[in-house]
């Protein structure tokens, strides 16, 4: 079977989320319905189990403030399953129900709302062992750790937010990290035109925007993206990913 990622967002009801909306929420996906009643199992021929893909925690900066979210990606034949249960280091167990009409393969989710500060973050997703359970069970189950061991913010130096900059090329800088033990450090830029680029940068402290790669009087986002995997325990089936991202907006000019 040919395994695709898609996306699709659940929403965490009842002290798992706090309605908050900024600028990141245009990367928001599609939702899964949670499940009320238990379903009954359906006895079908043996499948391949499900395997974690990514699993992350992330912390947004943008005009100085910060939001988190929770995200996980899990390979699993969605045709048949039924039902996903998560269960938190504090005993706190949510389903969902998944409705597959489009026969995908692959789940990917991501919290609804984003959580304004901190100690809201922690008090929905606290440090700790995260198990998965699948229904039917012969999918088994999958055990991630999370720890919020944030990277520092990056900061970038410029453009400043809201500047605007010339179509005919500039350069971003920011400032180096530092001894942060880093697995990855992107530039990642969107335009309102559609435009995406991503770059890994950890290597250095700026990026040249040649001549002919933004379009004039257009609206563009930068993202800077720190992210870390520290390991700390390998009985888990994966250890989450850390992620800091800092946001700008700037406009490039008129011709």
């Amino acid at each position: 079977m040919k395994w695709l990622l898609i996306t699709c967002v659940f929403v965490f009801f009842a002290g798992w989320c706090l309605n908050k909306e900024t600028e990141a929420a245009r990367h928001k996906q599609h939702c899964l319905n949670k499940e009320i009643k238990p379903q009954e199992e359906d006895d079908e021929e043996d499948d391949d189990g499900a395997a974690i893909e990514e699993f992350f925690i992330e912390k947004y900066v943008e005009s100085n403030i910060e939001n988190y979210s929770f995200r996980f990606d899990i390979d699993v034949p969605l045709k048949n399953v039924k039902k996903v249960q998560l269960k938190a280091p504090n005993g706190k167990k949510t389903e969902f129900k998944i409705k597959d009409t489009l026969e995908l393969t692959a789940l990917c989710s991501e919290a609804d709302e984003l959580y304004a500060n901190y100690k809201d973050f922690q008090k929905a997703f606290p440090e700790g062992g995260y198990t998965f359970t699948f229904t039917p069970k012969k999918f088994g189950s999958l055990k991630v750790y999370m720890k919020h061991d944030f990277p520092s913010t990056p900061v970038i130096l410029s453009p400043e937010d809201g500047d605007t900059m010339p179509a005919s090329g500039f350069t971003i800088e920011w400032e180096d990290m530092g001894d942060e033990d880093l697995e990855s450090l992107i530039l990642h830029i969107d335009g309102e035109d559609g435009f995406s680029l991503k770059v890994p940068v950890i290597d250095t402290t700026s990026f040249n925007v040649q001549d002919g790669l933004l379009e004039p009087n257009t609206e563009y986002w930068i993202e800077l993206r720190a992210q870390k995997r520290p390991i700390f325990s390998d009985v888990y089936d994966e250890n989450c990913r850390i992620r800091t991202v800092r946001c700008i907006d700037f406009f490039t000019e008129s011709e």
